[in-house]
């Protein structure tokens, strides 16, 4: 689910109640669409109704306008019928071609998504749900569509044998995907404070791990360590899908001595845009503000505050980060302080894993499984979208747009 996952990182869950479909009859001229001659999909139908319905919450989060234009319409309606007959047609090819998905794999996953929005969505996951007027099995049916796509392309086709001399010209083509540049390599442990963790607590936790790590504890195990704590089943959304491995190309990053005059940088630039300071605007905090002014989640306004303080945020956290690379690296040790990222209100433990000094080309031998992997895998996907253009062709769909 790699959407969903993008949309919690960004934090953008919020409770908005949209327009659904009316519930059609079973009449063909009710028909939001019809395929194969004789079959027809309606409002109510419950993969669609899901598919459309999710995809409405993926645009409106994404979305600063408050209502749908007729053309966005069509394009989400279009999108959930194709991802409705799509799969009932891969359901049947697969089953008549003797593979069949693992569905307790579908279910684990379907599990997953659901606890993201269990924690993360005012209400839960069933809130979530019925706001977006969704099955509580959507994400049985999201996962189920994607794992019958993969199993399509892993088993429908004969992937022709990757020649070396396709290879080759691969990498001729392809040079400036194979040149090394130097870099740094962190991993960021996030420790997230929620409502119902004290924010001392957290950064006491995060000195420990920075303890623990540069005592030799190796960063597999702190991480786990962490984990029985800082995960999400405790609500900590964020600790789990942003904790990981960062690269950083050293061109991108500035040798600074102090923080002192980015910092002063980004405190104007916020001021000059806004006509207030950060402080002066989130004295008490995001939230606090929000409630004080009594801003709709979801609403234009909510989406351009919330812009604003994740932008300063993110900012100021990379000072710090930029400070703590080129300043007091240790290649195996930790930064000696934990990082406070408010946009995410998370402590986070900067370790500084490996520094890349050498510059230039990856040679075709160094690169050639990989290009090989990659021609097949964009083999493998080319062939199953022809196979799906061929049977949607076949199917004859036709969908009801709006005017």
């Amino acid at each position: 689910m790699k959407n969903i996952k993008k949309f919690i990182v960004l934090m953008l869950v919020f409770a908005v109640c949209t327009v659904m479909f009316a519930s059609c009859g079973n009449k063909k001229d009710e028909a939001v669409a019809s395929f194969g001659g004789d079959s027809y999909i309606y409002a109510d139908d419950k993969d669609f109704s899901d598919f459309y319905n999710l995809f409405t919450y993926y645009y409106k989060i994404e979305s600063v306008e408050e209502e749908m234009s007729t053309l966005e319409y069509n394009i989400i309606l279009r999108n959930s019928v194709q991802a409705t007959v799509e799969m009932r047609l891969l359901e049947d090819e697969s089953a008549r071609r003797g593979y069949f998905i693992d569905m307790e794999e579908v279910e684990a996953e379907a599990y997953e998504d659901q606890k993201v929005f269990e924690n993360a969505y005012p209400g839960g996951f069933a809130t979530f749900c019925e706001h977006w007027g969704l099955s509580e099995d959507v994400f049985l049916t999201v996962n189920k569509y994607e794992a019958l796509q993969e199993l399509a392309k892993e088993n429908f086709f004969t992937t022709q044998t990757v020649k070396e001399e396709e290879a080759l010209a691969y990498y001729e083509k392809n040079k400036d995907d194979f040149i090394k540049k130097p870099h740094y390599e962190i991993k960021e442990l996030f420790l997230q404070v929620t409502k119902d963790t004290n924010k001392e607590a957290v950064y006491n936790d995060a000195k420990v791990y920075i303890g623990m790590l540069n005592s030799g504890r190796s960063w597999e195990s702190v991480l786990n360590t962490a984990k029985i704590k800082y995960n999400l089943e405790n609500g900590m959304i964020f600790s789990h899908y942003l904790t990981g491995s960062e690269i950083i190309e050293k061109n991108n990053l500035e040798t600074i001595g102090s923080t002192n005059n980015l910092m002063n940088e980004v405190f104007k630039n916020f001021e000059e845009k806004y006509g207030i300071t950060y402080s002066e605007m989130f004295p008490d905090g995001f939230d606090a503000y929000i409630e004080k002014n009594e801003i709709e989640e979801g609403s234009f306004t909510y989406k351009k505050v919330l812009e604003a303080h994740m932008t300063y945020c993110s900012e100021v956290y990379n000072v710090e980060m930029n400070y703590a690379v080129t300043e007091k690296w240790e290649t195996g040790k930790c930064y000696s302080f934990p990082i406070y990222h408010g946009g995410f209100e998370s402590y986070v433990v900067l370790y500084f894993s490996s520094v890349e000094d050498e510059e230039g080309e990856v040679s075709f031998e160094q690169a050639k499984e990989d290009i090989i992997e990659l021609i097949l895998e964009e083999r493998r996907e080319k062939a199953f979208e022809d196979f799906i253009s061929r049977r949607m062709d076949e199917a004859n769909l036709q969908i009801k747009y709006e005017n």
